[in-house]
């Protein structure tokens, strides 16, 4: 700690805070990212990974790839562009466009995310995004 002695104490105030969990933020945006990459990717066992234990109780996995593998015959693929969420305690909120490549149409929309086991998870129901925030 005596490092710390010399500096001045909004200096030590900004390191402190910076040793604090991990930002959430950026958490969420990722694993917002991530999902849909998995999905447009294929990487349906990866994606399911990233639901909440409650949504994984109410859609099994068999029929959450069945659905996927049908939503990307549909789409072709989908391109994700993750905007600035909003985080609330063990909750996030972020907005994301969805584009579908055969349609060339452009989904904006809402995921959802709770924070489980030190990460966060998909919430909105069977896996998909809201149009409510």
């Amino acid at each position: 700690m005596k490092v710390f002695r010399f500096l001045p104490l909004p200096v030590l105030l900004v390191l402190i805070a910076g040793c604090g969990g991990p930002d959430r933020a950026a958490l969420a945006k990722q694993t917002v990212q991530d999902y849909w990459t998995d999905i447009n990717s294929a990487k349906m066992e990866t994606a399911y990974s990233l639901l909440t234990p409650g949504i994984q109780q109410t859609r099994p996995k068999s029929q959450f790839k069945q659905d996927m593998f049908s939503f990307l015959a549909t789409v072709g693929a989908v391109t994700p562009k993750v905007s600035t969420p909003t985080v609330n305690g063990d909750r996030a909120v972020v907005p994301v466009f969805l584009t579908f490549i055969k349609q060339q149409k452009t989904l904006q929309a809402y995921q959802h995310l709770y924070w489980y086991n030190g990460n966060w998870r998909i919430s909105d129901e069977n896996g998909g995004v809201s149009q409510q925030k």
